[in-house]
């Protein structure tokens, strides 16, 4: 057990230090904004469709919804490995693409348990890489002459968000704290069975509420290029680079209601999201002649500026969702998100996004508790619409997991376990109608949950 914080802390500083070179993608719509959105659930809520708004666990780190880290009882470490294998197609041309990288880190804990819970960690937010092509052609007003050339476009990089965060539910022991209280026995002795139950009920009303908060270091850097290669050899090619460097913090925010039913049910519903936010970047952009060699040579700059200072306006981002479920035996919900990406703006200039929405719904059943099997499916409309047609986006996903070891100790406690999570999701991006482009993928995630008792006082004999 003394191990596992100095493992979590050096896996840290290493995916911190490979962060920024981290290319998790490879599709031509990262092209636009700041690149392909990573999801911010972890692998079992990926099983589950991306449910996140509504979710809570005691032993599982949900960083969608800040709140939920007030439900956690034990200390829990979560990370996971992403593959992808994807397809991806116009209308005369096809490729594949495959590719690994690691997905999150955190750590969640109780600092006052049932009351205040805290959770830090590394977590991706986008992905870059792409290389395209196109032809056109230019005549010459002179000489009437034509001459054809190619387009290539070519992407990489990805942000990403070293966050802290703190979960608060202030009254979830406040039915208790009454029944123990100098005021309850004076109730009780004088008979007042209206005003007992009176604030029963309001104390029992008020006793799912949490609120919570991300305070996120936002960081990386995207670099896109363009180049213009003529076929005729005595032409002189085209150069343009840009490189985007974002450093800033970044505020997210969450709150989780349950209310407990008859027969074991409880209903969870949630909300989270952030404000529009100014993001500090700077940029390098180049524009120059190339050599029509093999070396490709610079002949000369047409424009240059370096360390440009400016800002991104990431636009505000709202999800609300709902969770039904029988003490652990099963759980079913839905949520939608919004984002006004009509509102971004890179160095004061529009992209002409859309605003996306996405809707999810999901589901985990437990038939016993070694062993879980979840479901979901999601649509999203995403910000990105070319010739007039929307870019969506929809996948089905399927999930399991599993024990590791059960020692002693945890066979006891029920949230004290080390899990396996398995998720497979199979989805398709785009479209071949209007010349644009479509990817099928398969993604295949392996998380880890590792729960520890910390903060315990030991006693020997």
């Amino acid at each position: 057990m003394r191990k596992f914080p100095i493992v979590f802390f050096i896996v840290l500083l290493f995916v911190s230090s490979v962060a920024t070179a981290q290319t998790g993608t490879e599709t031509p719509y990262s092209r636009y904004g700041i690149g392909e959105m990573f999801y911010n659930g972890f692998t079992r809520q990926t099983a589950m469709g991306g449910l996140g708004a509504a979710y809570q666990s005691s032993s599982a780190v949900n960083f969608s919804n800040p709140a939920s880290y007030s439900h956690l009882r034990i200390t829990t470490f979560e990370t996971a490995l992403r593959g992808e294998l994807a397809r991806t197609s116009s209308s005369g041309d096809a490729q594949t693409k495959k590719g690994v990288l690691l997905n999150y880190l955190s750590l969640g804990f109780p600092v006052i348990k049932d009351h205040w819970g805290a959770s830090f960690g590394l977590i991706p937010v986008s992905s870059s890489g792409y290389n395209l092509k196109d032809d056109g052609s230019t005549v010459n007003p002179n000489d009437t002459i034509t001459s054809t050339f190619t387009r290539l476009y070519s992407g990489k990089g990805g942000l990403s968000r070293f966050y802290i965060g703190n979960g608060f539910a202030p009254f979830s022991k406040s039915l208790d704290n009454f029944h123990t209280s100098k005021r309850y026995a004076d109730l009780r002795t004088a008979g007042d069975s209206v005003a007992i139950h009176r604030a029963e009920r309001s104390r029992n009303f008020f006793k799912g509420l949490a609120v919570g908060f991300n305070a996120s270091y936002l960081f990386g850097t995207l670099t896109n290029e363009r180049r213009v290669k003529f076929d005729n050899p005595s032409f002189m090619n085209i150069k343009n680079s840009n490189s985007t460097s974002f450093n800033d913090f970044y505020f997210d925010y969450g709150l989780t209601w349950f209310f407990d039913l008859k027969n074991d049910y409880r209903l969870t519903i949630g909300a989270s999201g952030a404000g529009g936010t100014n993001i500090r970047g700077r940029r390098d952009v180049l524009q120059t002649l190339v050599a029509s060699n093999s070396f490709e040579s610079n002949i000369d700059t047409v424009y240059m500026v370096e360390n440009e200072k400016g800002k991104i306006f990431i636009p505000a981002d709202f999800t609300a969702g709902f969770m039904l479920q029988q003490s652990e035996k099963w759980m079913l919900g839905a949520e939608f998100n919004f984002q006004q990406w009509s509102r971004y703006r890179s160095f004061n200039q529009d992209q002409k996004l859309k605003d996306s929405w996405r809707i999810s719904a999901g589901g985990q059943y437990m038939p016993t508790p070694k062993l879980s099997y979840r479901a979901g499916i999601r649509y999203e409309r995403t910000y990105i619409n070319l010739n007039n047609t929307p870019v969506n986006d929809y996948a089905l996903s399927l999930g399991a997991g599993v024990p590791i070891r059960l020692t002693s100790t945890e066979r006891r406690t029920f949230d004290n376990k080390t899990m396996l999570h398995f998720t497979l999701e199979a989805g398709q991006m785009g479209t071949t109608s209007n010349n644009l482009v479509k990817q099928q993928y398969v993604r295949f995630y392996v998380g880890i949950t590792a729960n520890e008792l910390w903060f315990i006082k030991r006693k020997y004999d």
